[in-house]
Formats: C-alpha cells, sequence, structure tokens
C-alpha cells in the first residue's frame, strides 16, 4: 500500500478523486528569487486576476477545492510560503515579484487566516496592484499574539521535527472537534488525511518555523491605523467566524476598526476551520463581494 492510499484509506473515494484530478491538472510552477523558491499554482481563464494566500498550517494545495471553484470564473494565482522566508518585507517584495513575472497589474487578494496579512500589506506597498482584499480569519497586528508566538518558537526550536509536526496536527483534530456540529465525520476524516500527507511530504519543522517569524514578525512590527488607506478605491470584505480559537473577538474587532466601510460575514459554530472547510460557502461569499465589486466600477 502506498502512502496515499495508506494515509486516505477512510476518506470516501469522491473526495481522494477530487484531489487527485486537481493534481492532474495542476503541476507546480517554481518562482525564484535570491535563493528563495516559490511554488504556486496558476489556473482559470478569467479577465480578472484573484490571488489565493494560504495560512500559516497548511499549502496552497489545503485551498485547492476553493481553487478550482474560483477557477471557472478568474485567473487564479496561488502561491505557498517557502521555509526561507521570515519576515512579511520579504514575502512582499517576492509576491510583487511574482505578480510582476505574470504580468498581473491588478488583482484581487484573498488572504485566509496569515494570508490576510499579505493582503493588508500590497494594498498599503502598492495600491494599484490591489482591487479588493479579502480577509478571512485573519487578526490585525496584535502584540500579545506575538509573544505568544514567541514564547511557542522559543519551545519548538528545540522540539524534534516529529513532535513539531505532531503539535500541528492535534491543532488541526482538535479544530474540528470543537466544529463538529457543522464538518460532517467523512469531511474531518479528509482534512486530517490531507494534513499527515502534507506533513509526511511537503512540510517541515523549516516551515513551521518559518511561518511562525513571519506571524511575529507582522504582530510585533506591522502598525496598521485606518487612514492607512484613505485614498485607496479598493473594498474589502471580513469573513470570521465566532468561537474562532485563532483570532479572539478583541482582534476581529480591531480589525473591523480598521477596516470601517468593509462587508463582514460571521460564520457560526466552526471556528478557525471556517475558512478552509467550507468550501462552497467561502466561494459564494467572495464570488458575490467581486460581482459587487465590479457593479460600483
Amino acid at each position: 500500500m502506498n502512502l496515499f492510499a495508506k494515509l486516505y484509506r477512510d476518506v470516501p473515494a469522491e473526495q481522494k478523486d477530487a484531489l487527485l484530478r486537481f493534481r492532474a491538472a495542476h503541476p507546480p510552477r517554481i518562482f525564484e528569487r535570491e535563493g528563495r523558491r516559490w511554488r504556486y499554482f496558476v489556473g482559470g481563464g478569467g479577465a480578472e486576476w484573484l490571488v489565493v494566500m494560504h495560512g500559516g498550517g497548511g499549502n496552497a494545495e489545503s485551498l485547492f477545492r476553493q481553487i478550482a471553484l474560483f477557477e471557472r470564473h478568474y485567473r487564479v494565482l496561488a502561491p505557498t510560503y517557502p521555509a526561507n522566508v521570515h519576515t512579511v518585507a520579504t514575502a512582499i517584495d517576492d509576491l510583487l515579484a511574482l505578480s510582476d513575472s505574470l504580468g498581473i497589474a491588478r488583482a484581487h487578494w484573498y488572504g485566509i487566516s496569515m494570508g490576510g496579512a499579505a493582503a493588508q500589506e500590497i494594498a498599503r506597498k502598492r495600491p494599484a496592484l490591489a482591487a479588493s482584499m479579502i480577509l478571512s480569519h485573519t487578526a490585525p497586528p496584535t502584540p500579545f499574539m506575538g509573544r505568544a508566538l514567541q514564547r511557542r518558537l522559543r519551545l519548538m526550536r528545540w522540539l524534534p521535527e516529529w513532535v513539531v509536526l505532531q503539535m500541528g496536527q492535534r491543532r488541526l483534530r482538535g479544530r474540528l472537534e470543537l466544529a463538529a456540529d457543522s464538518v460532517p465525520l467523512d469531511e474531518r476524516a479528509f482534512w486530517q488525511a490531507f494534513r499527515a500527507e502534507l506533513y509526511a511530504t511537503s512540510l517541515g519543522k523549516a516551515d513551521v518555523i518559518a511561518r511562525t517569524n513571519l506571524q511575529i514578525d507582522y504582530h510585533l512590527n506591522y502598525h496598521y491605523r485606518p487612514e492607512d488607506l484613505a485614498g485607496w478605491p479598493g473594498r474589502v470584505l471580513i469573513v470570521e467566524s465566532d468561537e474562532d480559537q485563532n483570532v479572539p473577538p478583541v482582534a476581529q474587532e480591531t480589525l473591523k476598526a480598521l477596516y470601517p466601510r468593509a462587508q463582514v460575514h460571521t460564520f457560526r459554530g466552526i471556528g478557525h476551520s471556517g475558512g478552509l472547510v467550507l468550501t462552497e460557502a467561502n466561494v459564494a461569499l467572495v464570488e458575490a463581494f467581486l460581482a459587487g465589486d465590479r457593479d460600483e466600477q
């Protein structure tokens, strides 16, 4: 039995087949800049670009279901953070260079969890490139969250890789169990298998440390104000969940205060997993928002 068959043995065939079809249709591309190798997907045939940024615990492929649906109407770019990107400034410079290499002059930026940091910084550093922002389950820069991540990082540096990865798997399992009323058993089985495969084949301790450093940098060294984007004509959609284990209520309220004109949608009973597992609901929200964006142009 190969690794895929072993890890996905309890997952329904339809879910496995959808992942394998995506992989067959989306061989990853490579963009290299100053020794940093970004793996990314490009697909779809729409007139507008949509850049999809994953969260700290996954990769671009984690969002394969949403990407496949978005490709019906948009040209989609979905990059994965490399393991040697440790600062927000480096990530943004690389993303701008990647966008330039693909001829992207304007795009909608959809960031989930940690991915929302990139969307916000792109809108500030190159406003013309950001047609709109979708911030899903994203915290604003929050110093106490950065300090908590520093404490976690000090511990992780001393732990063996298998323990660090097991900690990530346990966190996902806990989130899915808390959302059990909203996430069917077969869906939980799929995401646990997917994460196990990710850790076994693609994501290691170096990736976890780099992404933790990115989040620490964001929370401790960036300071946003509502007036930062006063002259920016784009629109903002904030997608949040009640009982979000990663983004506490005070952070949610601070994010909404930063973008007082934002459209806000709140999922119930799903926690931080909402940005990942509610595929159809997230795609419907984003596409309705972007349709409104076109209506205002």
